[in-house]
């Protein structure tokens, strides 16, 4: 699902330290991010935003796409909002492993 972040590197002041992106696939915990120039690196900490919501993800893996598109994987470390009891930084509802088909399929068998 495609949504758009705004993308804040952490603590090096050699860097531009924001920049827009947008999401290429969304998971409870994590996001594959695209549409960004700047350079991250795995093991490193960004926050992202979307809406209102900001949160700390960990860079898991990069890629290069010509002509210079960066992808990456992120997986959430911290957000500053929660939804109830449970964390929800996308505001979307999302499928939980509970709920995935193969579990639905044994559930009839």
């Amino acid at each position: 699902m495609v949504l758009p972040v705004r993308l804040f590197l952490e603590g090096d002041i050699h860097r531009s330290h924001e920049t827009f992106a947008h999401t290429v696939d969304i998971s409870p915990v994590g996001a594959q991010l695209g549409g960004f120039r700047v350079s991250l690196k795995p093991g490193e900490v960004v926050i992202l935003q979307h809406r209102h919501n900001k949160g700390r993800f960990r860079v898991i893996w990069t890629k290069v796409l010509p002509p210079a598109e960066q992808r990456a994987g992120v997986q959430w470390v911290a957000i500053d909002k929660s939804v109830g009891t449970e964390t929800n930084f996308w505001g979307l509802e999302l499928p939980t492993h509970d709920s995935s088909f193969m579990t639905w399929l044994q559930r009839v068998e």
